[in-house]
């Protein structure tokens, strides 16, 4: 059976990459054009071929040359994607979907997960009613697709109704002049494990390309918990990296949820939680008795996991703990 690549020409490729991953691929990682992108790539016979968290756009015979934008939902089934992605700290996940949209010219989408909400888009249903901030006198508004005017929206009671339900998904603009008043991401609907769209003008008689979207593994302060049943209270402990990188403080005696008694080191520096880390940490326990040395021993420590996140103290902006709890 012929393949895409056998009867189609490639027009562009998206892949999307997650260094939480020994091979940076993300299994329940997938895209999916939205139904306008499904139409439009039907007029104009394009094909969209799908690996996972890589797609291909092919096309057959001689295209036009013409400027298209195409669209693709950022689709993932594992709940535990936030947990190991490293996200803006002042971005709400919960109130905002990412939104990536390349600059022209780049062949990166975005910033990556470097980026900050101003560099994302909220995302809004295709029906809603904009405020103008406080002191915005403004008396109309226009709303920009793609750079071009579609629409000029009065203001009345310092707020504009926005209706895009005939118009496809995708980025828009409020402008009031040639200044942007609101950026914003237009949806249909938010289906489950959507993350976000790919916003991309394709030039279709243009040369082959390839868009990247990097996600990278979240950073956190690992933190063990060390319980001490069968440990002398006089026994030290601490913890040690063999390449001597990374470096721990000890917090002190902290009481569990289940009443019982942990010591608590925290690492000087956020690492990064890997599907197969390499970080190689033991605890070093040394036991006495009437104040002489008695005995030494070496333990591996287990690697930070995904499912176990605390949120920094008082709203802070400071990066995540993780807890890794240890029996001794």
């Amino acid at each position: 059976m012929n393949t895409p690549e056998q009867t189609y020409n490639r027009l562009f490729g998206i892949s999307c990459t997650h260094s939480f991953y020994t091979d940076q691929n993300d299994p329940h990682l997938s895209l999916a054009p939205t139904l306008s992108t499904k139409e439009l790539m039907n007029n104009r016979d394009l094909l969209f071929h799908t690996f996972g968290p890589r797609a291909g756009i092919f096309y057959k015979g001689q295209p036009e040359d013409e400027t298209v934008w195409l669209t693709f939902r950022v689709i993932e089934e594992d709940d535990n994607f936030i947990n190991r992605t490293e996200v803006p700290k002042d971005l709400n996940f919960f109130d905002q979907q990412f939104y990536f949209s390349p600059a022209s010219g780049q062949t990166t989408l975005s910033k990556g997960v470097e980026a900050g909400a101003s560099d994302l888009r909220a995302a809004q249903p295709k029906a809603f009613i904009y405020t103008l901030p406080s002191g915005n006198t403004a008396e109309e508004l226009t709303l920009n697709y793609h750079g071009k005017t579609i629409q000029t929206l009065s203001v009345l009671d310092g707020k504009v109704s926005v209706d895009l339900r005939s118009w496809p998904e995708g980025g828009y603009e409020l402008n009031q002049g040639d200044k942007v008043v609101f950026s914003f991401l237009a949806l249909n609907w938010v289906q489950p494990g959507m993350i976000g769209l790919i916003d991309i003008p394709c030039n279709l008689a243009g040369k082959e390309i390839e868009y990247k979207l990097p996600f990278a593994a979240r950073k956190t302060y690992w933190q063990y918990l060390v319980v001490a049943k069968n440990l002398s209270p006089q026994a030290e402990l601490n913890i040690t990296d063999f390449t001597g990188e990374t470096h721990f403080e000890f917090n002190g005696n902290v009481t569990l949820p289940d009443s019982s008694s942990a010591r608590q080191f925290t690492s000087l520096q956020t690492l990064a939680l890997q599907q197969r880390s390499q970080q190689d940490f033991q605890l070093e326990i040394t036991s006495s008795e009437n104040g002489l040395f008695a005995d030494r021993q070496s333990l591996n420590l287990p690697p930070a996991g995904t499912a176990r996140l605390k949120a920094p103290p008082n709203g802070s902006t400071e990066a995540y703990y993780s807890e890794i709890y240890v029996y001794v």
